[in-house]
């Protein structure tokens, strides 16, 4: 990825992120995942340091005041969506003309978007009963 080339330290902090959008799609995007960073090795990283900033902003000049509390905290995502194991990720949202839903299997440490839902400590056995057609009739 090319911010990983310009910061190097930013690195083991990139999870890959899916969402519906990403999984019916077959594309992938990365979040960057701070909530284990310490604070002293976050500020050896400035690009990064400006985008928790803008993180930060962001939430402050939100109408909800929910959102506007996290932006005392900007490195932490607001849902608490990780998991320390593999994950099914099942769109909220798909076409009734699927002969299929889409679900995906993702090994730790993908984070599962809002627009999908997730299920934890997935195994392929689970992923296999919910792709099969028993399962869809």
């Amino acid at each position: 990825m090319q911010f990983i080339s310009i910061e190097n330290l930013s690195d083991k902090y990139f999870r890959p992120w899916i969402g519906a959008r990403e999984l019916v799609n077959g594309f992938q995007r990365f979040c960057l995942y701070l909530a284990n960073c310490p604070p002293k090795e976050l500020r050896k990283m400035p690009n990064v340091m400006k985008r928790v900033e803008a993180v930060r902003e962001i939430r402050l000049e939100s109408k909800k005041a929910a959102t506007r509390k996290w932006a005392d905290f900007p490195t932490r995502l607001t849902e608490g969506r990780t998991t320390d194991s593999d994950i099914l990720i099942i769109p909220r949202v798909t076409s009734e003309n699927r002969k299929f839903i889409p679900i995906g299997y993702y090994e730790y440490p993908t984070i599962c978007s809002d627009s999908a839902y997730q299920i934890e400590d997935a195994d392929e056995y689970i992923f296999g009963i919910l792709k099969s057609t028993m399962h869809m009739a």
